[in-house]
């Protein structure tokens, strides 16, 4: 396994890309999405391990700085405004290794909406690992709260007791308790913007979803709420929920994840489950 840095354009920008070699490379190769704020090492290093343990598997992986994050140049796009980035690294990541035919997009939080935004455009995307897929709303995100967090916390005995010792300041609590109680009811009716019909953010998803071709695998973390509102929207949603059953999605939640999946066992949960999707991809048993 070695490992090349470059830096390659997009549009007038420089961005900056690292390749993960493999010995003997297979037909699929890994382009790695970055979320922001974030750049190609990731939080606790997880993109760099990822891409050695999958190279050494035989999967050569791309990760990079899409513009205006890490060391690359330009003005930071918002993760929905990156499709260029993408294919700009896709076809410098074949240019470069030109054995690879087909490409794994694995994103996380706002890189795998991003990931799921880019992939129905290009065939050449047979796969995507989306890990706590961002699908934030107002409403979500208070909904979420309310069935995860201040429901856990009502059954806590130390929220009583600090509540009865004074210990708590009831005010701002109940406060915030009607607040997400308020936008989570709030009317979700669509508004015009810039003369069209604006869309929410699960429904461009979902759109997107509809038309990708390939398989999909996602991973959430059981201790995350950005994970459980997404996890909420599929349960709650009979579109999101035809769909995944439509496409065979496969959905695995890890236990004792956090957002980043930052402890070893869950790092490494993410990186076998990757590693047999590809092989599933490759068409191959797992190497």
């Amino acid at each position: 396994m070695s490992e090349q840095t470059f830096t390659f354009k997009c549009h007038n920008n420089q961005l900056c890309g690292i390749i993960h070699e493999a010995s003997k490379p297979s037909k699929t190769g890994v382009v790695i999405v970055v979320g922001g704020p974030q750049y190609r090492v990731g939080s606790h290093r997880q993109f760099v391990l990822l891409a050695r343990f999958l190279a050494e598997k035989g999967y050569p992986v791309m990760r990079f700085d899409y513009t205006g994050m890490g060391d690359s140049t330009g003005e930071k796009k918002a993760f929905d405004k990156i499709n260029a980035d993408i294919e700009a690294a896709i076809n410098t990541f074949q240019n470069r290794i030109p054995s690879i035919k087909n490409i794994l997009l694995w994103g996380l939080c706002d890189a795998a909406s991003a990931s799921l935004f880019y992939a129905p455009r290009d065939p050449r995307i047979t796969g995507l690992t989306l890990l706590n897929p961002w699908v934030h709303t107002e409403a979500g995100e208070a909904k979420t709260f309310l069935r995860h967090y201040y429901r856990d916390r009502i059954f806590e005995g130390t929220f009583w007791k600090k509540l009865l010792q004074g210990r708590l300041d009831h005010t701002s609590t109940f406060k915030s308790i009607f607040t997400h109680v308020r936008r989570a009811f709030r009317s979700t009716k669509p508004t015009q913007s810039s003369g069209e019909l604006a869309m929410s953010l699960p429904n461009k998803m979902l759109t997107a979803f509809k038309e990708f071709r390939g398989k999909t695998l996602i991973l959430l973390s059981d201790n995350d709420l950005t994970a459980r509102e997404f996890d909420d929207l599929i349960k709650h949603n009979e579109p999101w929920q035809l769909t995944i059953l439509e496409k065979g999605a496969e959905i695995i939640a890890i236990p004792n994840a956090d957002h980043t999946f930052s402890n070893r066992k869950a790092k490494q949960a993410v990186e076998k489950l990757t590693h047999q999707f590809l092989c599933e991809l490759n068409g191959g048993p797992l190497n």
